[in-house]
């Protein structure tokens, strides 16, 4: 692909609670595939690249104004509004205003995408309500991709939700744009084993996030020629 004048920006949200700063904690693998989904994104494509770890975050529960009356679910949200340093402004001062395209990881809790994720999850609902109340459309023409790994089984359910949830907020997708892992299933997790099973299919998840950040790229620079060709 030629390079574009102006780096596509991409941004990088994990949603993993493994904090490998502590003592004896690995890298959660969610998170070191979308280190390295990043790395490929800037090497190869060029991008800007930005990594957001919610559990570095601060976030606020969602109050579910929505759920009160449509139109208290505000833009930017009341919390936002009232707690200015709340974790939730850089979640959406990415996603509306830095990035070009978005990629999402996500370890597998209980056949669902972690705790972190459904927290931020819900405090967007700000965002796809400027949608569905006003008409205004706060994301524009980006393409989002996700990274499901986890020890437990169940990648298809998640990626499902993913997708469903993030074309509500406006995003669209490229082809193979999720990476899907477990270390063994349900019936034979052994955690301890998850990093060298990881290690063991290094070459399939290197060619299946490189699959998907291409994707991406191929998606976001469609829409870049799209506005600027005349009529």
């Amino acid at each position: 692909m030629s390079s574009p004048t102006k780096p596509l920006r991409i941004l990088g949200i994990s949603c993993s609670t493994v904090n490998p700063d502590d003592k004896n904690v690995r890298v959660p693998t969610s998170e070191k595939t979308l280190l390295a989904a990043l790395e490929y994104a800037k090497t190869v494509h060029g991008a800007d690249t930005m990594t957001i770890k919610l559990r570095d975050l601060t976030m606020r529960h969602c109050e579910a104004n929505y759920s009160i009356k449509s139109e208290y679910c505000t833009w930017p949200c009341w919390l936002q509004q009232r707690y200015p340093d709340d974790g939730m402004g850089a979640i959406y001062e990415g996603l509306t205003n830095w990035c070009d395209a978005l990629i999402v990881a996500t370890p597998i809790r209980w056949g669902s995408a972690a705790s972190l994720y459904y927290q931020m999850a819900q405090r967007l609902n700000c965002v796809e309500n400027q949608h569905a109340l006003y008409g205004k459309d706060l994301i524009g023409e980006k393409p989002a991709g996700f990274i499901i790994v986890g020890g437990q089984d169940n990648v298809q359910h998640v990626a499902g939700e993913l997708f469903s949830f993030w074309s509500q907020m406006g995003f669209s997708f490229g082809k193979r744009a999720f990476v899907g892992w477990t270390s063994g299933g349900w019936y034979n997790e052994e955690m301890a084993k998850t990093t060298d099973r990881f290690k063991d299919d290094a070459v399939e998840i290197e060619r299946a996030y490189k699959e998907m950040v291409d994707g991406l790229v191929r998606v976001r620079r469609g829409y870049d020629l799209q506005a600027k060709t005349p009529g």
